[in-house]
C-alpha cells in the first residue's frame, strides 16, 4: 500500500483503501470513514539527485557558465586508451598526438537537422536564423540549410534559455532532430534516392535512419488539402 490512515473509533492503524479512503479491513468497521487524513508513508519517494551534463573546458576563459559542471583533461585520461593508439602507429609525431588529445577533450558543439518531411519545415528554418546563435553547416544542405550548428557556451549560457526551450521544444514535435556533424555524413555517402530500400539495423536513437527517409522523400512536394463537403 502507498498510503495508510487511522481507521474509526479504534485509532488502530490499518491499510486503506485510496479510491473511497474506507478501511478495507474485514472487521465490522471496515465501512467507517477514516478518521484521520491520509499520510503518506515515510521515505517512500527519495529525492531524485540533480543530474548536470560534465564538459571539458576551463570556466576561467568566461566561455563556459561558472555553474556547469567541469572536467579537467588530465582527470580524463585513459593509459590502456593512450597505449593501444600509440601502438598503431596513426600519429606520427609527438605534436599529431596532442593535437588528437586535445580534439578528443573538446565539447562538441550542438548540431540539429530540420526534418524536411514536415510541412513547415521553413518555419523551423527561419526560426534558426532568426535566433542568431546557430550557423547553417553548409556542406550539408546549401540550399535549403536545413542543418545547422551552435557553439556548446552559446547553447549552454544562462541567458539563451529561450532558444534551449524553443530547440527542444521542437525536437519532441519533430520538426527538428538532434544530430552531430559527423552522424549527417553516412546517408549522404549511402546515395540514397526515392526507389531505395534501406534496412537500418544499428538505430539508436535513429537520427540517421530519420536523415534517410528525409533523403528518400527530398523531392516530394507538399500540396494544401483541397476543401471538400464531407458526407455520411
Amino acid at each position: 500500500m502507498d498510503t495508510e490512515c487511522v481507521a474509526g473509533e479504534t485509532g488502530s492503524k490499518a491499510p486503506c483503501d485510496v479510491d473511497n479512503h474506507r478501511n478495507i479491513d474485514t472487521s465490522p468497521s471496515a465501512s467507517v470513514q477514516c478518521a484521520r487524513p491520509l499520510k503518506r508513508k515515510k521515505n517512500q519517494r527519495k529525492k531524485q539527485p540533480d543530474y548536470q551534463r560534465v564538459r571539458y573546458g576551463n570556466t576561467a576563459t568566461g566561455t563556459v557558465p561558472a555553474t556547469t559542471t567541469m572536467m579537467s583533461p588530465e582527470s580524463c585520461a585513459n593509459e590502456m586508451f593512450d597505449r593501444y593508439y600509440r601502438e598503431q602507429g596513426i600519429l606520427p609525431t609527438d605534436n599529431d598526438w596532442d593535437n588528437f588529445q586535445k580534439t578528443l577533450r573538446t565539447s562538441l558543439p550542438l548540431g540539429v537537422r530540420v526534418s524536411q518531411f514536415r510541412e513547415d519545415w521553413q518555419r523551423t528554418v527561419d526560426s534558426l536564423r532568426s535566433a542568431g546563435l546557430c550557423t547553417p553547416i553548409s556542406w550539408f544542405d546549401a540550399k535549403d540549410c536545413t542543418a545547422w550548428k551552435c557553439s556548446d557556451a552559446a547553447y549552454h549560457h544562462p541567458e539563451n534559455k529561450s532558444f534551449v526551450e524553443f530547440v527542444k521544444s521542437a525536437n519532441t514535435m519533430g520538426t527538428l532532430t538532434f544530430q552531430e556533424e559527423v552522424s549527417m555524413l553516412p546517408p549522404l555517402l549511402l546515395d540514397v534516392r526515392s526507389d531505395s530500400v534501406v534496412l537500418d539495423m544499428c538505430a539508436a536513437p535513429g537520427s540517421k535512419t530519420v536523415e534517410i527517409v528525409d533523403l528518400m522523400h527530398k523531392a516530394d512536394v507538399w500540396h494544401e488539402a483541397e476543401s471538400a463537403d464531407v458526407t455520411d
